[in-house]
């Protein structure tokens, strides 16, 4: 709560080593926030009265910039910054196409649709090259997980399940790059790691 009386988002950083939680902001309204590949700036989602901006914060979530600033209910729910640092890829809602995943450049400050379509894309994640973007979709009916690679405009399947897969991530290991998700199931949530060189079945 804040003044309590009103309850706004604000953003954490949480030490992976000792778990410790610190407080960036307060009271400063951010839904959803990407580092830059150097860790020395923050991209936020920015949230007043229903419009969504985008923020360049520095590492201690100071204000630096306003990078966009929409202004007919455009929503962000959920972003990745290119290994780079030149685009993050978000999943974007416009009152116009709905959901859809869409880059952003950060120099030109430019939008670009990467998807066209009336399914819900959702949680996308670069690879670590940046030549591909994993995201979860219901393009079945079923979310499940698929990967679009840059030099291609089709989306190619990596799960399919029952209930739901969601959140994906693409770690480089021993044994290749991994494909770790999220799937809801019927006791709750599960999390899975499995080969992404092909599509993967999952029960």
């Amino acid at each position: 709560a804040f003044d309590n009386t009103n309850q706004f988002s604000d953003l954490y950083h949480i030490d992976p080593t000792s778990g410790i939680k610190t407080s960036l902001t307060r009271g400063k309204r951010y839904l959803h926030a990407a580092w830059s590949p150097d860790g020395k700036e923050i991209i936020a989602v920015h949230n007043q009265l229903g419009q969504h901006a985008l923020h360049r914060l520095d590492a201690n979530a100071k204000k630096i910039d306003t990078l966009w600033q929409g202004d007919d209910k455009t929503v962000i729910s959920s972003m990745d910054s290119s290994p780079d640092g030149n685009n993050l890829v978000m999943a974007v809602w416009r009152p116009n196409t709905l959901w859809n995943l869409e880059l952003f450049d950060i120099q030109t400050r430019q939008w670009k649709q990467l998807t066209h379509d009336t399914a819900i894309e959702a949680s996308p994640k670069y690879s670590s090259n940046g030549q591909s973007i994993v995201f979860s979709a219901d393009y079945d009916g079923v979310f499940n997980i698929y990967q679009l690679e840059h030099s291609n405009t089709k989306p190619e399947k990596l799960t399919n399940v029952i209930g739901e897969a969601t959140s994906p991530t693409l770690l480089n290991s021993p044994d290749g790059i991994q494909l770790v998700y999220a799937s809801l199931g019927a006791n709750g949530y599960d999390l899975f790691q499995l080969s992404a060189a092909k599509p993967i079945d999952s029960d």
